[in-house]
């Protein structure tokens, strides 16, 4: 399984790496790692031996004389949880209760598997609503704009005007980038005239954005990596002068590996001047061609625009390869739970009947049908599945943030804040229900086969 396993992601690996190598724009080669191979076997080889193991010390308790006896056990004491002769709920029911109650070590590996399965299947939801129904900008781009224009410092006031005396543009503010560096980290730096102006407030997410020309907002996977809090100074440079800033919030971002800052242009002009090229932001009305508006400032300013960025071209083509992402995420998640939930049915299902051979014979001489038995056999297993979901579902909503956070936190985004898809969880919830009764009553479509006749022939 191990082999087939590795051969497979190996297989699979060039349509990933084509995937996020449009992405990220950094050709990777494909090579083998024997050492990833290597760990990936005695890892799982040694989970399985160690499971076993600790489960097979049971056979300690297993005494010859039992065995010799055929099995015969005596009266074990324990408490009748279901009076047949008490209890107003239907007979099959009672019956597949009573089943449960006396296989609920069965029903508990069922509850532990289940939570996870559908655990996994809400990350996967929540990463599709947000990836793909409903992209979550906020987290993956530092500004949200309609287009943007870069120039050198020549003729900034005059773009800058022109930009913002535009028939249907609003909301005209620089945000020039340059590269400082600290602790020999280089930050890709952020410039602003006023941060009350930038749409993505939600870019900082502790403290606040500098408000006077002594601050600076810096990536929280920088702070916490150089062990910076708010408050502290930060000291920042540009080739031979410096200056230091006080920190008065962290942002997060998934750009240059989450180094960010940011910054008022009067704080930057301490050490760089007035000297560097602009970049000015835009926003336009919804009736309004924003590449149109693009074209008027190049034949306006011809050479002197440095470049131009379309954001609604750039989030269409970035968003496709996370949409994609996503949905095969969703996909492949919903198809492997599935696969598992099938096989621990399959393994509990075969057991209990086996176990049980002998009761589902003396029920069907009783005048109980085979469907009444198999119906009482896969109910049994749908308290466990249905609290199971219930709960995962529950616990997944709170934290599902917490532990997104702990894996984008490589990225920069230091606080995930997704929404949560409430109408598709709980669709997936009645159909992990649905899927697994389906499963447990097919699965126990065996029971047919035992005749009692049978069973007392071999006796």
């Amino acid at each position: 399984g191990c082999s087939i396993g590795i051969s497979v992601s190996y297989l699979l690996l060039p349509a990933v790496i084509d995937i996020m190598t449009s992405q990220i724009g950094i050709p990777y080669e494909i090579s083998f790692s024997i050492l990833s191979a290597i760990i990936t076997l005695f890892s799982i080889v040694g989970i399985i031996i160690m499971t076993v193991v600790i489960f097979i010390r049971k056979t300690n308790k297993i005494t010859p004389i039992t065995a010799l006896r055929d099995g015969i056990k005596t009266h074990n004491f324990k408490k009748n949880r279901i009076e047949l002769e008490k209890t107003n709920l239907p007979l099959n029911v009672s019956l597949a209760f009573k089943t449960m109650y006396t296989n609920m070590k069965q029903n508990v590996v069922t509850f532990l598997i289940v939570l996870f399965l559908v655990f996994a299947n809400v990350i996967a939801l929540v990463l599709f609503q947000n990836f793909s129904v409903d992209p979550k900008l906020s987290l993956l781009s530092f500004e949200i704009c309609d287009g943007a224009i870069g120039t050198d410092s020549d003729i900034d006031k005059d773009v800058y005007n022109y930009i913002k005396n535009l028939d249907g543009v609003f909301n005209t503010r620089e945000i020039s980038q340059i590269n400082v560096e600290t602790d020999d980290v280089k930050l890709l730096t952020y410039i602003m005239e006023d941060t009350s102006k930038l749409n993505n407030q939600d870019v900082c997410y502790k403290g606040r954005l500098p408000k006077y020309d002594n601050e600076i907002a810096i990536s929280g996977k920088y702070c916490k990596t150089y062990n910076y809090n708010i408050g502290d100074e930060i000291e920042i440079k540009k080739g031979e002068k410096k200056e230091k800033f006080l920190i008065s919030g962290f942002i997060q971002t998934t750009n240059n590996n989450g180094q960010e800052a940011l910054i008022l242009n009067k704080g930057i002009e301490k050490i760089i001047g007035t000297d560097y090229d602009k970049m000015y932001y835009f926003d336009t009305e919804d009736n309004v061609n924003v590449s149109e508006n693009i074209e008027k400032i190049k034949n306006k300013f011809g050479n002197r625009i440095g470049f131009t960025v379309d954001f609604e071209e750039v989030i269409k083509g970035s968003m496709s390869t996370f949409k994609l992402i996503a949905n095969a995420m969703v996909m492949i998640i919903m198809i492997v739970c599935c696969i598992v939930i099938l096989l621990v049915l399959y393994l509990l299902i075969k057991t209990l009947i086996n176990n049980k051979k002998k009761d589902y014979g003396v029920l069907k001489a009783l005048g109980y049908t085979s469907k009444n038995i198999i119906f009482q056999n896969a109910i049994s297993f749908m308290p466990s599945i249905i609290l199971s979901v219930i709960t995962s579902c529950i616990i997944s909503s709170f934290i599902v943030n917490p532990y997104l956070t702990l894996i984008m936190s490589m990225f920069g985004v230091m606080k995930v804040t997704f929404d949560l898809p409430v109408t598709l969880i709980i669709i997936t919830g009645i159909g992990f229900v649905i899927v697994s009764f389906i499963f447990a009553y097919i699965l126990s479509l065996k029971i047919k086969k035992i005749e009692p006749y049978k069973l007392l022939s071999e006796e």
